[in-house]
């Protein structure tokens, strides 16, 4: 819901358009950076791998990123193969 909301807000002030700016496919793992060997003993570990479609608005370094994702493990991560992934961020430029 709070990302409806913050996508709505987007969309009615301005900073987004219906049509996204990038689409793109991509593969993702998450996982927990400290789980295992050397950090601990223990050796099972829930993760994410997905193949999704991801949709890319931007405006003034802000961007909302969102978009469906297909699961193609079970690492853990509980419920249907279909997933969503959403982010908003802020991109800072670095030098020229």
């Amino acid at each position: 819901m709070k990302v409806l909301y913050a996508t709505c807000v987007l969309l009615l002030t301005g900073c987004a358009s219906m049509q996204p700016d990038v689409i793109r496919t991509e593969w993702t793992h998450t996982s927990h950076a400290q789980v295992g060997p050397p950090f601990s003993a223990r050796t099972d570990e829930d993760s994410l791998n997905t193949l999704g479609v991801i949709a890319r608005w931007q405006h003034n370094g802000w961007y909302a990123e969102m978009g469906p994702a297909y699961k193609l493990a079970d690492g853990g991560f509980y419920g249907p193969d279909l997933a969503f992934t959403s982010r908003i961020g802020l991109e800072f430029q670095l030098g020229d």
